[in-house]
């Protein structure tokens, strides 16, 4: 599988308005000039540990990270807001685009049948319209729509 590679320390800063970015191998050395506590989240199977982060531990640490996270999901911003309505329309628009060309589909096949005209895709045959005839099929559908409305 092909995968992008991660961005620069300095494209990273760039993207993520960061004042700083490092490796998470500068991390204990990082943590070890703060003063005050340091908040954490829990090691979890929400929140699994990086392989390559460094354990911290220590009367320092706490992990009320957690806490304050779930706290700062139930607040959404007007900007927040109006994304989770763009979300909404464009999931929508496509589950629209999915019923009509699965609905157009099934009448296609359903008057076929019985006729000789029933056609078993191969696979490789080129595809003229969309062919909704299983869980893949609709998934690429909705995808495909999710992603032509932005």
């Amino acid at each position: 599988m092909w995968s992008v590679a991660p961005p620069t320390l300095a494209e990273a800063k760039a993207k993520f308005d960061s004042d700083s970015v490092q490796h998470t191998t500068e991390l204990e050395s990082q943590i070890s000039k703060f003063k005050g506590k340091v908040h954490t989240l829990p090691a979890t199977m929400e929140f699994p540990s990086l392989p390559s982060a460094p354990k911290i531990s220590g009367e320092r640490v706490t992990d009320k990270l957690r806490e304050a996270l779930h706290i700062a999901r139930m607040v959404k911003t007007d900007y927040e807001i109006e994304l989770i309505r763009e979300a909404n329309w464009i999931s929508s628009g496509a589950h629209e685009v999915l019923m009509r060309e699965l609905g157009r589909y099934a009448k296609k096949r359903s008057e076929a049948a019985g006729s000789g005209k029933e056609k078993e895709r191969s696979g490789k045959e080129g595809i003229t319209e969309w062919e909704v005839e299983s869980e893949g099929d609709a998934e690429a559908l909705f995808v495909a729509s999710c992603r032509r409305m932005g």
